[in-house]
């Protein structure tokens, strides 16, 4: 669900965006179990990471190195020590998506016929690698691209139609986007919530398909 955070800034922050691939190659821990957690990144990935975290702070403050140094630097660590995914288990990650992509309500039947894995291990790994068994994951996903479609200046006719067929009624979608963004369709695209703006852009649900903007209007 969506979680509120305040912060006493202004701040800078850097950080990545890991799908549940590249968490499980970073990490090697069960999502459901370690997910929706703040924690030192020494404590689960070594002190290197946090003597380079010190160093690229160090090194931001005294003008020395750009944030888009910063990121660089963490992309080229993320790289050196992520470890390869089960094939099989990556296949799986993969087909998820597609999955979740196929549609705002897609059929739990249609997952279990693609997966070479029986419906019990699909269940298993699906809430491993992404931190919610697949009808919940699928409801998450419904809201939040129900979410950003709504943050578009305009919909596509099919878009609109496949909207008012993914929920019960306007009060269903309002309740479950307040549930898993946070907001109400209304205050998408708040001003005063530039986070949440920037993980509803369309670019963050690249692994699941979605309109770009050209496309919706």
């Amino acid at each position: 669900m969506a979680a509120p955070f305040m912060v006493d800034g202004p701040f800078h922050a850097i950080g990545a965006a890991l799908s549940p691939l590249g968490w499980a190659a970073l990490t090697g821990r069960h999502a459901a179990e370690d997910g929706n957690r703040l924690v030192r990144a020494a404590d689960w990935l070594g002190e290197e990471i946090e003597q380079l975290g010190a160093q690229l702070c160090d090194g931001y403050r005294a003008g020395e190195i750009s944030g888009h140094d910063c990121a660089m630097a963490l992309c080229d660590y993320i790289g050196r020590v992520a470890c390869p995914v089960n094939e099989r288990h990556a296949e799986l990650i993969r087909i998820t998506n597609d999955w979740l992509g196929s549609s705002l309500n897609p059929k739990l039947s249609d997952l279990m016929e693609r997966a070479a894995y029986s419906d019990r291990q699909v269940q298993r790994l699906v809430e491993r690698y992404f931190g919610l068994p697949p009808q919940a994951l699928a409801r998450k996903y419904r809201a939040i691209r129900a979410a950003t479609l709504l943050s578009f200046p305009v919909l596509t006719p099919d878009w609109e139609a496949q909207l008012a067929e993914a929920f019960f009624d306007q009060s269903h979608m309002i309740r479950e986007i307040r549930l898993f963004v946070g907001r109400t369709p209304a205050r998408l695209g708040d001003e005063e919530s530039p986070y949440l703006n920037e993980m509803l852009d369309p670019k963050n649900l690249r692994e699941i398909r979605m309109p770009t903007l050209d496309g919706a209007g």
